[in-house]
């Protein structure tokens, strides 16, 4: 059994990780919004769904090669470099631009047209088309699975728990605002949760930088 404390670890930094993707504005913020305002606050959490199984598949994905990948410590070690060094990158770029960021709820966006699917397939659809969705996975995600192999499914399903639930968390809000037509997400709450987010990204970005230049030179 792996030590609970790695597997907190694995959960709560994979929750942070996402959740600071998720708080950037991108296309399924968009659809989120778009979905909700046309079918009510259940679309939200439906958009999630479909999302998850597409990150489903990645984690099933990687995991079947992350075997051969942490033999190699070489290859294990390169990428945590790249995982780590775009976790630094994107913990800065959020606290550089906290000052001048700011989110739109409006629904201004609703003239978009996307696919005539239901909530479940447009999650999958707008996640398996972004191509960032795929850098992320490729750099940030294959990190993580590297990691987790060390304690073997318990810390890949401790990981995924904590990706997902930051997406749900984050876009059941946004459907609930929707939904309702409050404004309780203000502009000094959200640049307080991104103030969080953005040094603890450095944090684990440096973690994961650290462990994988430290596993390249044998240490």
């Amino acid at each position: 059994m792996p030590d609970p404390t790695f597997l907190a670890v694995i959960f709560i930094t994979s929750f942070v990780v996402g959740l600071s993707g998720a708080l950037q504005p991108g296309p399924l913020l968009m659809i989120n919004i778009a979905e909700v305002a046309k079918k009510g606050f259940w679309a939200g959490p439906l958009l999630v769904a479909g999302h998850g199984i597409a990150e489903l598949f990645m984690v099933l994905l990687l995991a079947f090669g992350a075997s051969v990948l942490f033999q190699a410590r070489e290859i294990a070690g390169a990428i945590s470099i790249v995982g780590g060094a775009y976790l630094i990158w994107m913990g800065a770029g959020i606290v550089k631009s906290i000052r001048h960021t700011s989110l739109n709820l409006s629904g201004n966006m609703l003239e978009q047209t996307w696919p005539p699917y239901g909530p479940v397939l447009t999650g999958m659809w707008a996640s398996v088309t972004n191509p960032g969705w795929l850098v992320w996975w490729a750099t940030i995600g294959a990190s993580y699975v590297v990691m987790s192999a060390k304690g073997g499914v318990p810390a890949l399903v401790s990981f995924y728990a904590g990706h997902i639930l930051s997406d749900l968390s984050w876009y059941s809000l946004v459907a609930a605002i929707i939904s309702s037509g409050r404004r309780i997400l203000t502009p000094v709450v959200y640049k307080s949760i991104l103030s969080g987010c953005g040094p603890l990204l450095l944090v684990i970005g440096g973690y994961f930088f650290i462990d994988g230049v430290l596993a390249i030179g044998g240490g």
